[in-house]
């Protein structure tokens, strides 16, 4: 029965971490730096610990779930986040969001990761609050997937550089100067093919 999955125990704990994690969010331009981050590496382990334990879920209607996050509200989350973080919101992988190895490093943004999850576990939120079960069925199933296939990695790849900003001496303008893009192989090559043009 679609009810007993869609309010069932491990669904409701998901639900609850993801509204909390979508409050942090939507105040982060109120909080310093490091109440922010102290507040958004607590709660990243424990939203990744509860979606991993979502049941699976069939999906009932053909057409995708309505969005409800808009570019401008993805936006001013990404924006507001960047704000707080500053010059530590860049960060430097060998990995894309798909777990695929890069032939060159590339240049990546907290930022931009917490703002994605923000908007699959919004979406999410605005359907579920609705009450109707079906709605919130594939709602979920969407959620997960993308989670599965999508955000996973980047909440890990974001919990990672957080974890250096807060335990370290981190800075990234040191890691841009050790990737100095000019000498990545990828952006010679872009360089040479825009002069023989």
């Amino acid at each position: 029965m679609i009810k007993n999955i869609v309010f069932s125990k491990e669904v409701l704990e998901f639900v609850s971490e993801a509204k909390q994690y979508c409050d942090i969010l939507e105040t982060s331009s109120e909080l310093d730096k490091d109440s922010f981050i102290d507040q958004i590496i607590q709660i990243l382990p424990n939203l990744y610990n509860k979606t991993i334990f979502l049941p699976e879920f069939n999906k009932i209607y053909d057409e995708p779930i309505e969005t409800a996050v808009t570019e401008y509200d993805w936006q001013y989350i990404k924006n507001g986040i960047n704000y707080v973080l500053g010059e530590v919101d860049m960060y430097v992988d060998n990995f894309d969001d798909q777990m695929n190895e890069l032939p060159e490093p590339s240049v990546f943004s907290i930022s931009e990761n917490l703002a994605d999850i923000y908007q699959d576990l919004k979406n999410l939120l605005e359907i579920y609050k609705l009450g109707d079960e079906n709605l919130s069925n594939d709602a979920l199933s969407e959620c997960y997937e993308n989670f599965k296939n999508y955000w996973g990695f980047k909440l890990v790849s974001s919990i990672k550089i957080l974890h250096l900003i807060k335990f370290s001496n981190y800075n990234s303008s040191e890691y841009f100067t050790k990737y100095n893009k000019d000498e990545w192989l990828i952006n010679k090559a872009q360089k040479d093919f825009r002069k023989n043009e």
